[in-house]
């Protein structure tokens, strides 16, 4: 967990794009809110390899979201349900459950069909929120933290040099 915050911090003081950061997060998102399908979970990591996200920020969202899901799942339920049971999408549900590979997602489940339409209307969110808060963080936070001894010892700032000086 310390490497975890080790790395975050590196990340939000290097000039990385704060994209990179914002994509994580989503991801993490995703990846605890589908987790009960596993297949769901691999493919949202091999996205995440492919846009080059933040891990430690994808792996820290994914468990903070996760515990968000106990919420979530009541009310993803009943919008998943409400989702697959409208009779004008019948027709492409049936449709989606002919291709193999698709059913591995298990989009007919309730839950996470109703978890993955929360997802999707939370990426604007997350990403505005995760966006100005990196900005506003390396504009007017980060000298400030990089002065605490703690934030130093994460960060890998050497302290015996420092007291030699």
């Amino acid at each position: 967990m310390i490497k975890t915050v080790k790395k975050i911090l590196n990340f939000l003081n290097s000039q990385a794009d704060p994209s990179q950061i914002a994509i994580g997060a989503i991801l993490g998102l995703f990846a605890a809110f589908l987790s009960p399908a596993f297949f769901n979970v691999i493919f949202i990591f091999l996205i995440a390899l492919l846009l080059n996200c933040n891990f430690g920020v994808f792996f820290v969202c994914t468990g903070l979201f996760k515990i968000l899901t106990m919420g979530v799942d009541p009310i993803g339920d009943i919008i998943g349900k409400w989702i697959l049971t409208q009779d004008f999408l019948l027709p492409l549900w049936k449709t989606l459950s002919q291709i193999p590979i698709l059913t591995l997602t298990n989009f007919n489940n309730t839950v996470i069909m109703g978890n993955f339409i929360i997802g999707v209307i939370f990426i604007p969110l997350i990403w505005i929120i995760t966006i100005k808060s990196v900005e506003y963080y390396r504009k007017n936070l980060r000298d400030k933290v990089k002065k605490f001894k703690i934030m130093q010892i994460l960060t890998g700032v050497d302290l015996i040099e420092r007291g030699e000086k």
